[in-house]
């Protein structure tokens, strides 16, 4: 995980174990992200959007 010529937060190259995962069948999209956060009256997490290039309401949501 990482890169050496990435920002600062991504050095150095390390090693990343994993317990357990679990995957969805179908990507969340942002829009249906953003339900959830309404119908669930959560806050959205603070850099929720952060990089406009990932914004687009049709884009797999970066959370789920």
């Amino acid at each position: 995980m990482g890169c050496d010529q990435g920002a600062s937060n991504e050095r150095p190259i390390h090693s990343v174990w994993v317990d357990r995962l679990q995957l969805a069948r179908t990507a969340t999209t942002n829009r249906l992200y953003q339900v959830f956060i309404q119908e669930t009256a959560r806050n959205p997490p603070p850099d929720i959007s952060v990089n406009e290039k990932f914004n687009h309401p049709d884009q797999p949501g970066l959370r789920a």
